[in-house]
C-alpha cells in the first residue's frame, strides 16, 4: 500500500525524531524511527532497485504490525523516543546516541488494516529522494542552519566531524566533495546545503517543514500529513544545544559566506537571532 506509506527525511537534529513521537499520537498512524540499516542495501544495484527494497521493507513492516503486533524501529526500552541523544549539555564531552535497533509492540486494536505508516530515515532517504518520490509521498524537515551547527557540535555522531555516511554511500558526488574539504566546519555547512538543495529540488514547498514551525504549532503542522486532527497537542519548546568547543561567531560568519537554497527558507535576520541567543547563553 504505497499510498498509505510516507517517507520522512530531514537534516540531522532538525526534529525528525520528535516528529515520529508526535506522529505516533495521531489516530491510525505509526511512525518508525530509522528502522532501516542503509549498509544492507547494495549500492551497486542502482537507486531504483534500492527504492524497490525500501518498498518491500514497508510491506514487510506493515505485515508484521498487522499479524505479529510488532514493528522494527530504533527504540529505548521498547519505546520510540522524541530524542535519540542523551539529554542535557555536557561541558567536557560529546553527547552519545542512546537508541538501539529493536522492536516496538503495537497495542491490539490501535491500528486498522489500512493504517498510515511513516518511516523516518534522514541521509539515506535524502540521497535517494529523486527516485523515492516516484514510489512514495515524501516529506523533509529543515532547521535554522546555525541551530543545526550548534547541535552537531554537541553530539558524538559523524556529522560532528562533517561526514554523513548514508548520504555519502548513495551520493558519490557528495562523498567526493566532502573528501576534498579539510575543514570540518566547511564540510558541515556543505552537508546542510546539500539537504536544502535536495529538498528544494525534489519536494514541493508544502512537503517541507521547518523545525521552528513544528515547535510553534505544537506539532499540529503534521495534520497536513495525516489528514487528522492531533488529539492532544502539548506545548513544545525549542532546544538550543551546543558543544564544548562551539564558536557561534565562527559558525555564523561561515554560514553568511555561503549562497544557495537555504536562503529560501531562512533569512539573515533569523540566523542572526539564533547567533545572539548563543552569545547570551555561552557568555
Amino acid at each position: 500500500m504505497p499510498s498509505q506509506t510516507i517517507l520522512l527525511t530531514g537534516i540531522p537534529r532538525s526534529g525528525s525524531s520528535l516528529s515520529c513521537k508526535i506522529l505516533n499520537e495521531f489516530p491510525d498512524t505509526l511512525a518508525l524511527l530509522e528502522p532501516i540499516n542503509p549498509n544492507e542495501y547494495p549500492v551497486e544495484k542502482g537507486n531504483l532497485q534500492v527504492c524497490r527494497q525500501v518498498n518491500n521493507f514497508a510491506f514487510e513492516a506493515r505485515k508484521n504490525v498487522l499479524y505479529k503486533g510488532t514493528a522494527p524501529s530504533k527504540q529505548i526500552s521498547g519505546v520510540i523516543p522524541d530524542n535519540p541523544i542523551e539529554p542535557g549539555l555536557q561541558k567536557d564531552r560529546l553527547r552519545k546516541n542512546i537508541v538501539a535497533d529493536g522492536e516496538v509492540k503495537i497495542p491490539k486494536g490501535k491500528l486498522s488494516s489500512g493504517f498510515l505508516l511513516v518511516i523516518k530515515q534522514n541521509a539515506f532517504f535524502a540521497a535517494l529522494l529523486k527516485d523515492l518520490k516516484n514510489f512514495f509521498s515524501c516529506y523533509g524537515l529543515v532547521r535554522n542552519p546555525l541551530s543545526v551547527l550548534g547541535s552537531w557540535s554537541s553530539v558524538d555522531l559523524p556529522v560532528h566531524d562533517g561526514h554523513i555516511p548514508a548520504g555519502e554511500r548513495f551520493d558519490p558526488v557528495l562523498k567526493r566533495k566532502l573528501a576534498s574539504m579539510g575543514d570540518p566546519l566547511e564540510r558541515q555547512i556543505f552537508i546542510i546545503q546539500w539537504f536544502f538543495d535536495v529538498f528544494d529540488t525534489h519536494l514541493s514547498p508544502s512537503h517541507i517543514f521547518r523545525y521552528e514551525d513544528l515547535i510553534e504549532s505544537d506539532g499540529k503542522i503534521f495534520e497536513r500529513i495525516t489528514g487528522e486532527k492531533l488529539p492532544h497537542p502539548s506545548a513544545l519548546e525549542s532546544r538550543l544545544s551546543y558543544g564544548p568547543a562551539f564558536d557561534p561567531e565562527e559558525a555564523y560568519r561561515a554560514i553568511l559566506r555561503h549562497k544557495g537554497s537555504l536562503w529560501k527558507y531562512y533569512t539573515r535576520e533569523e540566523i542572526e537571532q539564533v547567533y545572539r541567543m548563543y552569545r547570551e547563553r555561552i557568555s
